[in-house]
């Protein structure tokens, strides 16, 4: 059953952004609450046109501005943003698929927190085995995302765990 939709908290402790110079939007955009930021004139995408890549979508900041959106509860956004990147990728190459994963990542969390449980559960399936894949393919690193440690931030999410964080490299001893 269903859950009212309520607006998403922010996170308690902010993760530092990754595109400061990029910032974050002034709400977080749950269906069914607020003005659509794409279709409402109100939105805060309202009237900004997609950029194309025009560089390899790892180097594009974009990509970044990605992972600060998911870090700080900006699913949809974080799915629109990466959607935009992964349309220009070639999808036989491990990180399309990492990137897809992470998109349904986003939206798996999303509809959880909107209280559909059948479709958050389809998603998180999809994702865990794509970011698992992707781990294999890509390393255990890869683009800056620790991806075992996402995996296990989801499924401490999906099993009633804290909001997930995609996981970070741990620095280099110096």
């Amino acid at each position: 059953m269903r859950q009212p939709v309520a607006p998403l908290p922010p996170p308690e402790l902010s993760p530092p952004l990754r595109a400061p110079h990029l910032g974050l939007p002034p709400y977080r955009y749950v269906p069914g609450l607020g003005p659509h930021p794409l279709r409402h004139p109100q939105g805060h995408r309202w009237g900004h046109p997609v950029a194309p890549l025009a560089l390899p979508w790892h180097l594009d900041p974009r990509w970044l501005h990605g992972l600060d959106l998911f870090d700080h509860r900006f699913y949809w956004e974080a799915h629109e943003t990466w959607e935009q990147l992964w349309q220009g990728l070639d999808r036989s190459v491990p990180a399309a698929g990492m990137l897809q994963g992470l998109i349904q990542a986003a939206a798996a969390v999303l509809r959880a927190h909107a209280g559909d449980p059948a479709s958050s559960t389809r998603l998180h399936g999809r994702a865990r085995a794509r970011l698992l894949r992707a781990s294999r393919e890509l390393g255990a690193v890869a683009f800056g995302v620790d991806l075992p440690a996402t995996v296990q931030a989801l499924d401490d999410f999906a099993g009633g765990g804290p909001w997930p964080l995609l996981g970070r490299p741990v620095p280099a001893e110096r």
